[in-house]
């Protein structure tokens, strides 16, 4: 897949915050708002609350590079159901401003061409007029753009890189030539009939929809060629390029004006009353400035902006839809490139229909929409950084939330400080999208109950705006009815003077109750329907937290039992060990006994030492996977090695029990890989183990690793012994579970080893299967996938140790014993003194910093829990004072976690506890040759 480069993204990016408003908005919205410099400000505060707004995406994307931006970091921190609420409306607001940049072209082409366009069929909507080659054009505009985004991606990227640096260029070039060939010069002023923090709070709240596309960045990290660290960088360019364009064109549309005007504000506030190139006092300005090659130069400005934004626009609402697919919030179909263009393409049909009227209403929309999603970015934002403690981040998360807020409140709200941002339609446009939102999310939820309906608050958040949209809908749609009322009444009575006094306005009375009853009916039907499906969500989450709770009371039931059946195999299985333990000991202890049967009883006690340790072993590895605690650490691994040292660790016990034992590597394509050493052994031996203890003699153990494909592994672990029933087969991988079977045959074992294995496997991504019968055999099956290594360093893997090293002379060798149990002290010295060592003791952590500052010692061997001090302390004061003598854990904290933190504290090696003396000598030796 070719990737994204940084010019690229700063194109799509950039693409989207620029299109038909750039040329359009200055002269007709902005400048006769808030004047040049209410127009300046604004835009200028916009674009520090977007940049704002983009650290927050920035922050968010370096912990989480997934695809699908703000819907990805909210699906991962708040849930499905806050997720497919910003999914909703980050569509709507993207698919908007497509549907807006399209339209577009019907409006340009009125004022640069004049009626060109104007054939076919024609009609009027909302006071618009509609021709039929407009809508044939922008037709072709949207079906044209979506071929070049589904089937050409190379010159798509092309022409968007291309277009979007004509855009800026040709947009500076032309100001920098219109302020140096102007006899006016550029004048900062604001709006005389409004107060100026009115003004600029206009142009403000309209600063979400002027900047939206700035955060598509955040959807194409998967197609990044550079590091995700670079997209705040790049955001920020496409932010401040925006703003050059914004404020480029504001100014510029005041520096000329037609001649039968005095002033150019004179001329920006008449533009309702022109036509032609001459209502869009950028075109105009243009034109005037370059003469006859202005038209040219307008032409590659306008181009080069349509170009940018629908190819901008396209990929952002194609992306979305396909991340959508993938996420199952659409159908999966989606999922390619082509259908979700195409589905793009199926729903734009309708829109040039409805005419240029479409673009005010959506406008508005696109606002509410990118707001929605800029508030979730930054709250996404300020929950990590709470919980990271980084105060930048928490800031301006907080920050953006509040911004995001004021933005919605603002425009939700008309008439909010005397300001009316939003039109009746556009409340309309909120009110049906809330409906079919409820709608379509009641029918996932009605087929996915595991992901939705966690989060019932946003769902009431949903019907209010539903209800608040659908009311101000009616509020502004009865004010201008009833405007339209007062001046019919009044236009009645100046032409019919003699008519009677009221019964004109009885009769308009009469109509306008038949309207109001229409409207309070419309509002009745979204309240009702809303209300609806807001109940049968709630009561489809009800049901969902009685059947969860339900699960739980099953599953701790069975919790229960399989505990209950496991605490009582494990008394048995820790009572066999331990009984020959303390009964070989109790035989030990008879004066009468002899050497030889001393030997023998100590040689039984170790085995039993020996298998209890394991047990203890595999339930404390239980304790860590189901706490969730267990993490791969892969290297390079010998595969084919890893198969010769399993078939010699078994191949004795094997033909001592007399089973036919056999290893086979020959499938393997590529020996050297990536994987978890330890945890891939424990796999092995897990399931040979399992295979030895219930293979009677006679029978065949058979181990088998091929490469299906290039990194595709399949392990077969094959025996011919007494095998499962079916019924346990399917509790196989269960924690706890043993069959009676195998407890009452005085087979040893925890039961453990199956579930720990499956858990290791499904934490590598791979799959285990068994198949079994009764008295026939068992076959475990894993398939796993691993990194192959190319180009693999040579692993150099010491021999087992069984005995002490040949270099065993430690004769005057120094050892400070670190222990607080006197048995352990007392151990340790029996078994070291014999090779020489000379050893001190210290009881506490304390005492052995304050031994360590007074003797030299070559190593320290330093438990960890201990009172006064505990052995990271200590280590840590040791290595404080300067003192760099080896010091070496010697402790029964021996998970991965324990050993990582000891290295944390400054201890150079790890010896785990019960004490193997062969592996203690080996690692002082060792540490020893290389201090």
């Amino acid at each position: 897949m070719e990737r994204l480069t940084p010019l690229t993204l700063w194109a799509l990016a950039f693409g989207c915050c620029i299109g038909w408003g750039s040329l359009i908005m200055p002269g007709a919205s902005f400048l006769p708002t808030a004047g040049t410099a209410g127009t300046t400000l604004a835009i200028l505060l916009g674009a520090a609350v977007m940049i704002l707004i983009a650290y927050n995406y920035h922050f968010v994307m370096q912990r989480n590079s997934k695809a699908g931006g703000v819907v990805t970091f909210t699906k991962e921190l708040f849930g499905w159901d806050h997720a497919f609420f910003c999914a909703g409306f980050l569509w709507l607001a993207y698919i908007s401003v497509l549907w807006m940049n399209a339209t577009a072209v019907a409006l340009m082409g009125r004022n640069l061409f004049g009626d060109t366009l104007q054939i076919g069929f024609h009609y009027e909507f909302a006071g618009y007029d509609v021709y039929g080659g407009e809508v044939f054009a922008t037709l072709f505009l949207l079906w044209i753009f979506g071929v070049l985004f589904a089937r050409v991606n190379s010159l798509t990227k092309s022409l968007i890189r291309i277009a979007a640096v004509m855009l800026l260029v040709s947009v500076v070039a032309c100001f920098l030539t219109a302020v140096s060939t102007s006899t006016e010069p550029i004048t900062f002023y604001f709006n005389n009939r409004k107060p100026i923090w009115e003004q600029v709070l206009i142009i403000f709240a309209m600063m979400p929809w002027a900047f939206v596309g700035f955060e598509t960045i955040s959807q194409y990290t998967n197609e990044f060629k550079a590091s995700v660290n670079r997209a705040f960088p790049i955001m920020v360019a496409a932010i401040i390029s925006a703003a050059v364009v914004y404020v480029s064109m504001s100014l510029l549309a005041t520096l000329r004006f037609p001649e039968q005007f005095h002033a150019s504000a004179t001329y920006l506030i008449s533009l309702q009353e022109l036509s032609g190139i001459k209502a869009v006092p950028t075109f105009y300005v243009i034109s005037e400035t370059f003469g006859t090659s202005g038209l040219m130069i307008l032409g590659v400005v306008i181009l080069s902006a349509l170009t940018t934004s629908l190819i901008g626009c396209y990929r952002a609402v194609g992306n979305l839809t396909q991340v959508f697919a993938e996420e199952k919030l659409l159908p999966h179909c989606l999922a390619s490139r082509r259908n979700a263009t195409i589905f793009i393409f199926v729903v734009s049909i309708a829109i040039p229909f409805f005419g240029r009227t479409v673009l005010s209403w959506l406008a508005d929309v696109s606002t509410i929409g990118a707001t929605i999603a800029y508030g979730y970015a930054s709250a996404c934002a300020f929950v990590i950084a709470r919980r990271e403690g980084n105060r930048l981040a928490k800031f301006t998360g907080g920050a953006g939330v509040a911004c995001a807020s004021v933005f919605t409140f603002f425009l939700l709200i008309p008439n909010l400080w005397s300001i009316n941002v939003l039109t009746q339609e556009s409340y309309f446009i909120l009110a049906v999208w809330g409906i079919v939102g409820f709608a379509y999310f009641n029918f996932l939820f009605k087929h996915d109950e595991k992901r939705f309906g966690t989060s019932p608050g946003i769902w009431i958040t949903m019907f209010f705006l539903v209800f608040f949209a659908s009311l101000m809908w009616m509020r502004e749609k009865m004010y201008g009815e009833l405007t339209i009322f007062i001046q019919e009444i009044n236009a009645f009575y100046l032409s019919n003077s003699v008519a009677p006094r009221f019964a004109y306005t009885n009769m308009q009375i009469d109509n306008m109750r038949e309207v109001l009853l229409q409207n309070t009916m419309i509002l009745l039907m979204f309240t009702l329907v809303a209300l609806s499906l807001l109940f049968r969500i709630q009561l489809r989450i009800k049901r969902k937290e009685v059947a969860a709770l339900e699960e739980q009371r099953r599953r701790a039931e069975e919790s229960s039992r399989a505990k209950t059946t496991f605490l009582s195999n494990m008394s048995h299985d820790i009572r066999t060990p331990m009984n020959a333990i303390i009964g070989y000991t109790t035989l030990a202890k008879r004066d009468d006994t002899t050497f030889a049967e001393l030997k023998s009883f100590l040689d039984k006690i170790d085995v039993s030492g020996k298998h209890l340790l394991d047990l203890i072993n595999d339930i404390l590895e239980m304790s860590r996977i189901e706490s969730g605690r267990m993490e791969l650490e892969p290297g390079e691994v010998d595969l084919k090695k890893n198969l010769h040292d399993l078939q010699t660790m078994f191949q004795t016990q094997m033909e001592a029990k007399g089973v036919k034992f056999s290893v086979d590597g020959e499938k393997l394509r590529h020996r050297y890989v990536m994987c978890d050493k330890n945890r891939w052994n424990r796999v092995l031996l897990n399931l040979v183990g399992n295979a030895y203890k219930f293979t009677p003699s006679g029978q065949s153990v058979a181990v088998t690793l091929a490469e299906l494909d290039d990194g595709q592994y399949e392990l077969h672990v094959k025996d011919t012994g007494i095998g499962m029933s079916e019924e346990f087969a399917k509790k196989i991988f269960q924690a706890f579970e043993r069959e009676r079977t195998s407890t009452v045959s005085g087979i040893q074992g925890t039961g453990l080893g199956t579930a720990i294995t499956k858990s290791i496997v499904d934490l590598m991504g791979g799959t285990i299967d068994v198949l079994t019968q009764k008295d026939k055999g068992t076959e475990f099956i894993v398939r796993v996938a691993f990194d192959i290594v190319d180009n693999p360093a040579i692993i150099d893997e010491p021999a087992p140790v069984d005995e002490a090293p040949a270099e065993d002379d430690f004769t005057g060798r120094r050892i400070l014993l670190v222990d607080d149990i006197e048995v352990n002290r007392e151990i340790v010295l029996m078994m070291l003194e014999q090779f020489g060592f000379v050893i001190d003791t210290a009881a506490d952590g304390r005492e052995a910093v304050d031994m360590a500052a007074k003797n030299s010692y070559d190593v320290i061997l330093m438990d960890i829990q201990m009172p006064v001090m505990n052995g990271y302390e200590a280590a840590a004061a040791i290595k404080k004072s300067g003192n760099s003598v080896p010091i070496i854990a010697m402790t029964a904290n021996a998970m991965p976690e324990d050993i990582k933190r000891t290295r944390e504290a400054g201890m150079i090696e790890h010896i785990p506890k019960p004490i193997d003396l062969a592996k203690t000598l080996e690692t002082i030796q060792a540490v020893l040759k290389n201090s």
